[in-house]
C-alpha cells in the first residue's frame, strides 16, 4: 500500500487510469536495469527513476526490465529470459532504432540488422538524446505496468525526419518459440 508521502510525491501518476495505485505500487517494486552511458541513458535513467523504478547498472534474475542503450551490445544475449521485457537503443549522428522485445521475439533472436547504426564515436544531437532516452523510459513504463504491447521496432530519422514503426516477428526462435 502506498504511503501519504508517496500518493503525494507520485499523484499524476496515480490519477492516470493506466497506473492507479496499483500501477504505482508495481513501478515502486521494480528494478531496471539500465545499461550503456552518455546523455541518453542518462534522460532514460532519470525518466525511470521520477516514475518511482530502481535502476541499476546490472542486468542480472531480479531485474524486472532491462534498457540496453549502449553504442554495441552490452548484454550477453542469451543470459536473458525471454520473460523480461528488454528495451535496446541504438543511435547514430542523425538516426536511432528503439526496440522493444516483449516476450517473442526475445533479446536471443533479435534481428542483427539492430546493430546496423551502432557507432561509438557517433555525437548524437541533443534532440536524439532526448527523443531516445524518452522513448525508452516509456516503453519500458509500459512494459512494468504489464500493458500488452507487440514487440516492436521504432527508426527516427532526423535528417528525413520521420520515422517508422513495425512489429517484429520470432519465427524460428530457440528460446522463445521451442525451436526453429
Amino acid at each position: 500500500m502506498l504511503s501519504n508521502a508517496q500518493i503525494e510525491r507520485y499523484s499524476r501518476q496515480v490519477l492516470l487510469p493506466d497506473v492507479g495505485g496499483a500501477g504505482q505500487e508495481r513501478l515502486l517494486a521494480s528494478r531496471v536495469a539500465v545499461l550503456g552511458r552518455g546523455n541518453v541513458v542518462r534522460i532514460a535513467r532519470d525518466l525511470l527513476q521520477r516514475a518511482g523504478t530502481t535502476t541499476t547498472t546490472a542486468a542480472d534474475d531480479d531485474v524486472g526490465a532491462i534498457v540496453d542503450l549502449g553504442p554495441g551490445r552490452d548484454v550477453v544475449m542469451p543470459k536473458i529470459r525471454p520473460d523480461v521485457p528488454c528495451v535496446i537503443g541504438r543511435f547514430g549522428r542523425t538516426r536511432a532504432q528503439i526496440t522493444v522485445l516483449v516476450g517473442a521475439p526475445c533479446a536471443c533472436c533479435v534481428d542483427p540488422t539492430l546493430d546496423a547504426l551502432a557507432d561509438p564515436a557517433a555525437a548524437p544531437s541533443p534532440a536524439l538524446d532526448a527523443v531516445v532516452g524518452s522513448l525508452a523510459a516509456a516503453v519500458t513504463l509500459t512494459a512494468l505496468l504489464g500493458a500488452p504491447s507487440p514487440s516492436t521496432r521504432w527508426e527516427i530519422d532526423l535528417e528525413g525526419v520521420g520515422g517508422t514503426t513495425r512489429e517484429l516477428d520470432a519465427t524460428g526462435c530457440p528460446v522463445c518459440q521451442g525451436g526453429p
